[in-house]
This record gives structure tokens, C-alpha cells and sequence, in this order.
């Protein structure tokens, strides 16, 4: 456990006694109200205040969850006009359930970087864009889930990588998945470094991207050693299963169509804007229902660094990271990375 999460498994024993001890004396009360989990005092309280509620709804609509196969995964294939030569691409093969134990795959080359949305500070755009090769390292910025029409060289979304230091900044953008399909388009990727997503609404990435000839240039841009990174819904897209993806509204965190992610690390889901928004409880619901995931959950202005399946973490706040092996009570359902911890995702265990 990390030293954000150390003092937390005592406790939780010791209350599960307590409360065990208290049930058989006394009738069932209504528990009080959970504190306020975006204002944690110390280690103990940030567990207290973010322990699960089972009176708290975890934004699930009950009719947009997709029903789990006999698997245990959600039915969330590749679009129907997926290009066949892509279907046995590593990105394309879905998600393994049977690995329960075992965490996610991340890619051999290449570096992920995963950000949580809101400012990020100014040392974790500079390390996206050291590890993209430098200032003049060539960046496709994708700004598809924005919803912004008017986009060129001075739309306010290149602002941080600007002040990062990068100068080769290149607009790439559609709404056409016929056109995110032609070799033409695609091609502007070709001589990619690296890519960086914005954030925005996940469901117009997927629309418009999701098993194209364009998806998968992104993949060919990690395959040469390059960094493919996003912040808020653009960094959910990275993961297998995306999280938030309803174009209904993001307060539905399982929605049915939407639960595919770009696929460029195996069996994980990212949710983000976590204690800013409320989001602490939300992805204990999604590892319950699909057990063979592992979440990851990421403050505001806090991002994580992942190659070949070791991640590190950036920034200001905390990362949130969710197993689903024991849902008996007698563990706290997630526990958090801080600042320079390090995270083996396959192992699933922090590194010294």
C-alpha cells in the first residue's frame, strides 16, 4: 500500500468488528451522512469521507448499463465499418475477463500519459513534452471531443503545450468517420511524435475515431517510441473500457454503446476530475461490475506517466487506483498514489 493508504486497512477491520458487535444488540439506524470526500484532512479522514455509500448513487442509469455477457464484459464491440485488416490489430482484441487477478497491459514501446483534467501545472506539460522529444518535437493535437467548430492555430487549447515549450503543433480534427477511415487522413499522423487529446465529451472521440484507419495511425505513433497522452475524457478514451462515454450526460459512468475506449492499455478504465467533481465512489461500482479491470481515478492537475506497464505520478493531487479482488469488507475498495509514487500496473502493487 502506498503512504496515502497505510494507516486505512486497521481501521476498516476494527469498524467492520464494531459494527458487527453493534448489530446484534441493537436495531438497524440510518447511517450519517458521508463527509464532503473533495475536503480530506489526513489519510484517515480522506478514507472515511470516501468510503463507499451504498446510499449514494455512483451516476449509473439503470437502462443505459449494458447487460455483462456470459463473460463478464460489457457488450461493446468494434463499430460494424471497422476496416477488416484492422481487426487483429493489438488495440482491436477485446478485453481478456479471465485475468481477474492480473492488471492491466500497457504497451511495450511508447509512453502513455494520463491527466486528470483542470490546470495542469506547468512541470507536468513540460515532461509531455520532453518525453515527446522536445520543443520541436511534431505534436498532432486532436480536439475532436471539445465540440468547438472554430478551430486554427489560435484556439486556446494549444495554450499549455505553448507554454511548455512545444512549437510544432499541428490541428488534427473530423466529425467524419468516413473521412477518419481514408488513408489520406490518416496519413497526417504518419510523422507524429506524439498525440495529445483534449478534454471534452469522450462519445464525439468514439464517433468519429473509434476502429478507423486514424485510431489506429495513434497506436503506430506509441509502436515508434512516441507518447500518446490526454487530459480529462481524453485521457479516459486511452483506457479499454471508457468510462463516461453516454452522450446522454457524464454523470452516467456505464453507458450502453459507449463502454470502448481506444484500447491502448488493456483491461483498465480512467475516470478523472475525482474529488473536484465528487467522483471518489464512482469507479468502485464499474471494477464490481466488471471484475477483471482495474481503476484508475485522477485528481485535477495530477497526470500519470505509464511505460511498459509501470506508471508513475505526476503533479499536484492524487491518483485513485481501484482492484476488485475482495469485495468482502474486510479491504477499503481503492486506495491513493501521491506525487512520485510508482505503480506496477500488471502486478498490481506500488514499487519502492
Amino acid at each position: 500500500m502506498t503512504r496515502g493508504a497505510r494507516p486505512l486497512l486497521s481501521s476498516w477491520i476494527l469498524a467492520l468488528v464494531f459494527t458487527g458487535a453493534c448489530a446484534t444488540s441493537s436495531p438497524p439506524e440510518t447511517a450519517a451522512p458521508a463527509a464532503d470526500p473533495a475536503q480530506p484532512t489526513d489519510a484517515r479522514a480522506a478514507q472515511n469521507s470516501d468510503a463507499l455509500d451504498p446510499g449514494r448513487s455512483a451516476g449509473v442509469e439503470g437502462d443505459r448499463v449494458a447487460t455483462p455477457t456470459i463473460s463478464g464484459m460489457p457488450d461493446a464491440p468494434l463499430p460494424a465499418d471497422t476496416p477488416e485488416e484492422l481487426l487483429g490489430r493489438w488495440w482491436a482484441q477485446p478485453d481478456d475477463p479471465y485475468h481477474t487477478f492480473e492488471g492491466p497491459v500497457a504497451p511495450d514501446a511508447g509512453w502513455l500519459f494520463l491527466a486528470g483534467g483542470g490546470a495542469l501545472p506547468a512541470d507536468v506539460m513540460r515532461r509531455f513534452v520532453e518525453l515527446a522529444g522536445g520543443p520541436d518535437a511534431r505534436i498532432v493535437v486532436i480536439p475532436t471531443a471539445s465540440g468547438e467548430e472554430r478551430l486554427g492555430p489560435s484556439w486556446n487549447g494549444l495554450s499549455a503545450l505553448r507554454r511548455a515549450g512545444a512549437r510544432n503543433l499541428e490541428l488534427v480534427h473530423t466529425r467524419s468517420r468516413r473521412e477518419a477511415n481514408s488513408p489520406e487522413f490518416a496519413s497526417r499522423l504518419d510523422a507524429a511524435d506524439a498525440v495529445w487529446i483534449p478534454g471534452g465529451r469522450p462519445y464525439r472521440v468514439i464517433d468519429a475515431y473509434l476502429g478507423t484507419l486514424t485510431h489506429d495511425a495513434i497506436a503506430r505513433v506509441l509502436e515508434r517510441g512516441g507518447v500518446v497522452g490526454g487530459s480529462s475524457a481524453g485521457a479516459s478514451i486511452l483506457a479499454s473500457y471508457l468510462v463516461r462515454g453516454a452522450p446522454e450526460g457524464n454523470h452516467i459512468v456505464m453507458g450502453q454503446g459507449y463502454e470502448r475506449g481506444f484500447g491502448f492499455v488493456r483491461r483498465l478504465a480512467v475516470d478523472q476530475h475525482l474529488r473536484a467533481r465528487g467522483r471518489v465512489n464512482d469507479l468502485t461500482e464499474v471494477v464490481r461490475r466488471y471484475p477483471y479491470l482495474l481503476g484508475l481515478g485522477l485528481d485535477e492537475g495530477t497526470a500519470v506517466e505509464i511505460r511498459a506497464n509501470q506508471a508513475r505520478v505526476l503533479g499536484a493531487g492524487r491518483v485513485y487506483v481501484y482492484e476488485s479482488a475482495d469485495y468482502s469488507g474486510l479491504r477499503p475498495p481503492y486506495f491513493y498514489l501521491l506525487p512520485g509514487d510508482r505503480y506496477d500496473l500488471l502486478g498490481k502493487r506500488v514499487l519502492r
